[in-house]
């Protein structure tokens, strides 16, 4: 398994290697995002697609756009994303009183995220909207969770739920608007379509809303 992953970034490697050496236009990242977590557990049909509450987070890096043909574009996103989601539990006691109290668990994630996004720029003008869709890649970096453990520490499934995978692979699509030549912004809805979690009979997937607005520093650079 190891073999197959450093194959992989080293394809990746490679490709990045050949497309930075032939880029046309290159620049800075920063956004944010709206995020959560799709849970499913298929040994357990009946409590069917658990959605977590929303949690903001941002992102920030590089990225490098490439010509092909007419209005095509070819863009990579090189950037650190932290993304997360909110599960709402109950916690308590059984006895003489019935003690329970609500608590939140926040969990966040730091990822490195490679993203190639194919472009369709409807005008070849400087403004001009924009259609576009892509795959993303990313390796988990860390992960936090905030909690009361004196509550859930002895209850909680910490080992299953908090074994998550290294490297993620989804999609995203989404629109956005060249404002000029130097600076873009754009919506897009990304999904996960690896498993975020390790064990094979427990399913969930990240999945946000993302806002970014792209700065070119091409012309500044030739200025200089």
């Amino acid at each position: 398994m190891n073999s197959i992953k450093n194959l992989l970034i080293h394809v990746f490697l490679l490709h990045t290697c050949s497309f930075l050496s032939a880029q046309n236009d290159f620049g800075v990242i920063f956004g944010g995002n709206l995020a959560t977590q799709t849970f499913y557990n298929p040994e357990r049909p009946q409590d069917e697609t658990t959605q977590y509450n929303n949690v903001l987070g941002f992102n920030s890096g590089i990225w490098f756009n490439q010509k092909i043909k007419s209005k095509f574009h070819l863009r990579l996103n090189l950037q650190y994303q932290q993304i997360g989601f909110k599960q709402p539990l109950q916690t308590g006691t059984i006895g003489d009183p019935l003690s329970f109290q609500d608590i939140i668990i926040e969990d966040k994630f730091n990822y490195s995220s490679l993203d190639i996004d194919l472009i369709y720029y409807f005008k070849n003008k400087d403004v001009s909207p924009y259609i576009f869709a892509g795959l993303r890649n990313s390796y988990l970096l860390s992960h936090k969770a905030s909690y009361d453990i004196m509550l859930i520490k002895d209850s909680y499934p910490f080992n299953e739920l908090y074994d998550f995978r290294n490297f993620l692979l989804g999609y995203k699509a989404g629109l956005g608007l060249k404002l000029n030549q130097s600076i873009h912004c754009d919506i897009s809805f990304n999904r996960d379509l690896t498993p975020a979690l390790k064990k094979p009979s427990l399913i969930a997937k990240n999945w946000f809303w993302s806002l970014n607005f792209f700065v070119g520093l091409k012309d500044l650079f030739n200025k200089g």
